[in-house]
């Protein structure tokens, strides 16, 4: 599932905006923030949130975001293990280099997965490459 779209709510009135926060929580593509500046869409009224097009939403929900800051950041070693996952090694071989246990490089490798939304491999190289984070 695709990272999901963050809305900003500015009703004019306090009952507006309960009912458009009560629409987006019934979504699960829709999360609302409460700073515009970290939304992707600010809606102002329910009429507004009503001619939200489902193709304006996918369109918004699979376009690249660069990740201003992971969740949390990863930290060091987890970057040396993203950065040689992204040069084709395996465990082992990422192990046998930083001079840890194929235990250890799975355990970094599941919490970079975690902060950066991936479930395989290569979503993680991606989204570190599409972050910036790593170059190859």
């Amino acid at each position: 599932m695709a990272d999901p779209i963050r809305v900003y709510i500015a009703g004019a009135n306090s009952d507006e905006r309960t009912e458009l926060a009560g629409r987006v929580a019934s979504d699960r593509r829709w999360i609302v923030v409460g700073d515009p500046a970290r939304a992707d869409m600010v809606v102002v009224s329910p009429e507004e949130w009503t001619r939200v097009s489902r193709a304006a939403a996918t369109r918004l929900a699979s376009r690249p975001r660069p990740l201003e800051q992971p969740l949390e950041g990863l930290t060091p070693r987890e970057h040396e293990v993203l950065t040689l996952l992204a040069d084709g090694l395996h465990n082992r071989d990422i192990a046998a280099r930083l001079g840890v246990s194929e235990h250890t490089v799975k355990f970094h490798l599941g919490a970079i997965f975690g902060k950066l939304g991936a479930s395989t491999r290569t979503e993680a190289v991606q989204k570190g490459l599409k972050s910036g984070m790593i170059e190859i």
